[in-house]
């Protein structure tokens, strides 16, 4: 389809460019908010989730598929040097409405009006998504940090461990649900570590100064107070009657209990690594990186208090909490940004630093993404008769209201199953 009525656009793409907190919310299977907390301290080597990672990950990712076995070389668009086809177009957008579960033409019509866009709005915003990718991969490669085939598949048996448990069948059963191929899965896998790999490359992780921190807490929805703690794990079927005989022990000796007597207990009868490993320290207080569960019954412990056992999550893990130190913060941002860091205790101080390293990182991730796509020229082929993703706008009227729609669009074709985890690493091919 090259009698293309074409219309060249540079930097097209530049306001679908995903941020690094799309990326760190594709993080890896991370089991433990002790080696995330620990990450915050690692900026140069891996992207926490603000949750870093965090993690973990909180941002979502895209859940198409990037010319991996496409049956149609009908192009779509031009990048630089490297093409994009109306298959994978059509494969980004169907992903697109699954992920926001617009399953009729109506809701998906009604989508298109409510953002003020027609269908030929919706492909070029989609063909800048994918833009995005292509862009990425191409410099990674430039550039030599480009993953390698061990590593990608590396991070697709982290996945399958955390959502199949190592299964074949469950994870082609669960791949197959959301839609997706397996294929699919390994080629997104490749984009976002090389993503990760390119601003690990390019951007520096910055030093922020006493102000930006203040900044940090002004801004952040840290609360009014922070606090640290420790744990001990349980898991498996008698996880409740460990955790009840080792609470046991810690009321028989609960005048003497500290930090260092929690500490040992943590190393002694964890059952999960990290909390063996972290000697039971979980860090500071994070609602990214820490389990419901977890910050309620922490919120109701002072300073040397510890909890009953408590049931985290729905995977059968029981905890029992130790709240060692904790930290008011003032109440007004004012007051926030004038306060004396020197108040706060060291180990808070160098956790609110890096959480303000990681935020101003991020920014300079996306400053760098928009400069990226800024040089990069992107060409439009005209739209096809009958596409796939083509629909008749007057079905809007019938539709009421497009359920769970954000009006926005097509941005990212995110999805709830992701890396790890935290769910399934989706995407598109090579």
């Amino acid at each position: 389809m090259l009698d293309k009525e074409s219309k060249s656009s540079r930097g097209q793409a530049d306001g679908n460019a995903r941020t690094s907190a799309d990326l760190d919310a594709a993080a890896a299977a991370d089991v433990g908010a002790a080696a995330k907390t620990k990450r915050r301290k690692a900026l140069g080597a891996a992207l926490a989730v603000l949750a870093v990672l965090a993690v973990i990950v909180l941002v979502l990712v895209c859940l198409y598929a990037r010319g991996a076995g496409v049956g149609s070389s009908e192009l779509a668009a031009k990048v630089d040097e490297q093409y994009i086809t109306e298959q994978e177009v059509a494969d980004y957008i169907t992903t697109y409405r699954y992920r926001m579960q617009i399953t009729d033409d109506a809701k998906y019509a009604a989508l298109l009006v409510e953002s003020g866009l027609d269908v030929a709005g919706f492909r070029e915003q989609a063909i800048g998504q994918i833009a995005v990718d292509k862009a990425v991969d191409a410099k990674a490669k430039e550039l030599g940090v480009a993953p390698s085939d061990e590593e990608v598949e590396q991070q697709m048996d982290t996945m399958k461990e955390a959502l199949a448990f190592g299964d074949d069948k469950i994870w082609a059963d669960t791949i197959q649900m959301y839609g997706m191929k397996d294929e699919q899965i390994r080629a997104r896998t490749y984009t976002r570590l090389a993503q990760k790999a390119l601003y690990e490359k390019v951007v520096p992780v910055p030093v922020p100064t006493n102000a930006q921190i203040k900044e940090y807490i002004a801004e952040s929805k840290l609360g009014t107070a922070m606090k640290h703690s420790y744990r001990i794990v349980f898991s498996g079927e008698s996880a409740d009657e460990r955790a009840r005989k080792c609470w046991k022990q810690i009321q028989k000796a609960r005048d003497k209990l500290d930090t260092a007597m929690f500490s040992a207990l943590a190393l002694t009868n964890s059952d999960d690594e990290d909390a063996q490993s972290s000697a039971g320290a979980y860090g500071w207080s994070d609602a990214e990186d820490m389990e419901s569960d977890y910050l309620a019954a922490l919120e109701k412990l002072d300073a040397g208090e510890c909890s009953n056992p408590v049931s985290i999550g729905e995977d059968g893990e029981v905890d029992i909490i130790y709240c060692d130190t904790a930290f008011e913060f003032p109440k007004k941002q004012a007051a926030a940004k004038g306060m004396d860091l020197d108040s706060l205790p060291d180990s808070l101080t160098e956790y609110l630093s890096d959480c303000a390293a990681q935020e101003l990182w991020n920014r300079d991730c996306e400053t760098y993404l928009s400069g990226l796509m800024a040089d990069v020229q992107i060409e439009f082929y005209p739209m096809p008769d009958n596409a796939p993703y083509d629909v008749d706008l007057s079905l809007a009227e019938t539709a009421g209201s497009s359920e769970g729609a954000s009006g926005d669009a097509p941005g990212d074709a995110s999805g709830d199953i992701e890396g790890g985890s935290e769910g399934l690493e989706a995407g598109q091919g090579r």
